[in-house]
């Protein structure tokens, strides 16, 4: 799938949410909880550095967005818009806890256990983090109330207030260093 394909098909998605104006993670999440019927925890955690910043968990009753609590607001708010950009494609969840965040998430279950199990699944493919990371920017931006110009020279960095000028370029940059794989068949 081509950028372009990626962002209409993100930006569709986001447009049937109400997004919250200044972006608020936790009101968007009690919205979404609401519709879907069970609720989502934020959880602010002291991660591993060497990991990832966010983790998407979905247990049986409910969801729970873990983020790193020792960075700015602005990167927490958008490392909870990634985590819901993979909740809102329900994309398969995966994570890889250490042993302290298995047993604070789930106290009567073994962290060796747990640990087996997701080592398995250690990470989403390409393209669903591309869509994550796509969701959150759109959410982020369509907040500011900025709107996205086409094209690199112009594109959506340029276009955003100011305050989210940076996640956008970072999205940019990493869908150019990682572009979304295009099929060879006709």
């Amino acid at each position: 799938m081509g950028l372009r394909q990626l962002r209409r098909e993100c930006a569709a998605r986001v447009r049937q949410l109400d997004v919250p104006v200044p972006f608020d993670s936790h009101q968007l999440c009690r919205q979404l909880a609401q519709a879907r019927g069970r609720p989502i925890h934020l959880l602010a955690m002291a991660l591993d550095l060497e990991g990832p910043c966010g983790l998407w968990i979905a247990a049986d009753r409910a969801d729970y967005i873990l983020y790193e609590r020792r960075t700015s607001r602005l990167h927490q708010e958008h490392i909870i818009a990634h985590e819901i950009g993979h909740l809102l494609c329900d994309h398969e969840p995966v994570s890889a806890l250490d042993d302290a965040t298995t047993s604070m998430l789930m106290p009567s279950l073994d962290p060796r256990m747990v640990r087996r199990i997701l080592r398995r699944r250690s990470g989403y493919p390409v393209p669903q983090e591309q869509q994550a990371e796509m969701i959150a920017s759109l959410l982020l931006q369509r907040s500011s109330g900025a709107v996205a110009a086409t094209g690199p020279a112009d594109g959506p960095a340029a276009a955003a207030a100011p305050e989210t000028a940076g996640v956008i370029a970072r999205l940019e940059l990493s869908l150019e260093r990682h572009p979304p794989r295009r099929s060879t068949r006709g």
